[in-house]
């Protein structure tokens, strides 16, 4: 998935150890085009100052702060028209926008819904669970799956 890859890019930026585009793409298994992709997403859509350096030879970010990934509490919707970059992110909206709206079911339905495997499903659960610690749960007594609470999913540059 890669949201997965996105994270461990930017988690290299943040260290200052990308490399050349060529080489961070080789170690996170993607194409060259793709870490392309990544840098202007964080650019132009999380407005996130990373840049090439070249005495460094990586990209970092020209001020100090973070990418902050967080399930935030808060009783507005998640509007992301240019939030996800790939159709494996764009199937993570799509799953977190129909828990957000409670129109899951049970997994068979909702993966049905969304026209992936179950086990596909899972795996996409447990990444808005652990990497975006969004509080999720299952309600047996509506047979679907819920937030413990309004919030919305968000990425955002933090300046330190």
């Amino acid at each position: 998935m890669h949201l997965e890859k996105l994270r461990k890019f930017i988690h290299l930026v943040e260290r200052k150890q990308t490399g050349k585009p060529a080489d961070v793409a080789r170690l996170l298994g993607v194409s060259e085009r793709m870490i392309y992709n990544y840098t202007k997403f964080i650019r132009e859509e999380l407005n996130a100052p990373i840049a090439w350096n070249n005495f460094k030879q990586s990209y970092l970010f020209s001020e100090n702060g973070a990418l902050i990934w967080k399930y935030e509490e808060a009783e507005t919707i998640l509007q992301t028209d240019t939030f996800f970059i790939n159709k494996q992110l764009a199937t993570l909206q799509r799953i977190y926008l129909g828990v957000k709206q409670s129109n899951t079911g049970s997994a068979a339905q909702f993966a049905k819904q969304l026209e992936i495997s179950e086990r596909s499903l899972f795996y996409y659960l447990n990444a808005l669970k652990n990497e975006f610690h969004c509080p999720l749960i299952f309600d047996k007594s509506s047979n679907s799956y819920q937030f413990k609470q309004a919030g919305n999913l968000n990425l955002k540059w933090q300046t330190k």
